[in-house]
């Protein structure tokens, strides 16, 4: 018994738990860590975010250079929404069988990879009928011909052996989702812009992901977006090399821009 009493008296009574100050302390050291780590964890998430689009971007483009290469360089028609053509490279449009488009073959049957995996944004209040994919196609290389709409649009398409330096030639897009109206994609000649909207290269990755389709204010706050190029690698590029004509006329040789 003596040697209990002893044993009791130097150990001291058995804590069960924390203080309320020790609990106050933790928690107050979650909070802080947690603070710190969700930019990160979110910068992450982003970047994870752009490199899968840029991924999907990059098959888009290497099933458009399989093709041109099976048919002596020509590309696939634009998928553009003033003249559907049988062998647009995706039929989009209602009442179309996607599994009838020139690439469909190429991009191993799935259309989920012309979507990037942030979403694709829902136009159908103001594009009828609304687009319902990221990604949109140099109609400089595709070619552009509208026959049911006034004035004719005529843009010659240019063969991929013609491309001067395919290496910095923009080939696809993610494009800007305030201009995003159909497959095709032309960022050089006002004619083809839309409803004023500038087909600038989407900037959705970068920083908090804002969009500007008013020519001033993005070249200021220009950011990056994704883009694949002639000879099939994907870049994520400050956008306004996408309104230069260096970087988005296949046949370009003059000098580049000064950015």
């Amino acid at each position: 018994m003596r040697f209990e009493l002893w044993t009791m008296t130097k150990r001291g009574p058995k804590r069960s738990g924390f203080t309320l100050v020790e609990l106050l302390v933790v928690i107050g050291i979650v909070t802080i860590l947690i603070a710190i780590l969700l930019p990160a964890l979110a910068g992450s998430r982003r970047q994870a975010m752009q490199v899968a689009c840029l991924s999907n971007l990059r098959q888009l483009g290497s099933s458009l250079i399989a093709y041109a290469n099976e048919n002596r360089g020509r590309f696939p028609a634009p998928a553009s929404a003033f003249q559907a053509q049988e062998d647009d490279w995706v039929h989009w449009q209602p009442r179309r069988r996607i599994e009838e488009s020139a690439l469909w073959s190429h991009l191993g049957g799935s259309a989920e990879v012309l979507k990037c995996p942030l979403g694709v944004p829902d136009r159908s209040a103001d594009r009828v009928p609304p687009y319902p994919f990221s990604y949109t196609v140099n109609m400089l290389f595709t070619g552009l011909t509208a026959t049911n709409v006034m004035p004719r649009w005529t843009t010659p398409p240019c063969d991929l052996g013609k491309a001067i330096g395919a290496s910095r030639k923009i080939l696809a897009v993610e494009e800007d989702t305030n201009s995003i109206s159909d497959g095709s994609w032309y960022s050089t000649s006002g004619k083809y812009w839309l409803g004023g909207k500038i087909p600038f290269v989407s900037v959705r990755h970068n920083r908090d992901g804002r969009e500007y389709s008013d020519r001033a204010t993005a070249l200021v706050d220009h950011g990056r977006g994704n883009v694949v190029f002639a000879d099939g690698h994907g870049e994520f590029i400050d956008r306004r090399r996408a309104i230069a004509p260096f970087y988005c006329i296949p046949d370009y040789d003059g000098p580049p821009p000064a950015f």
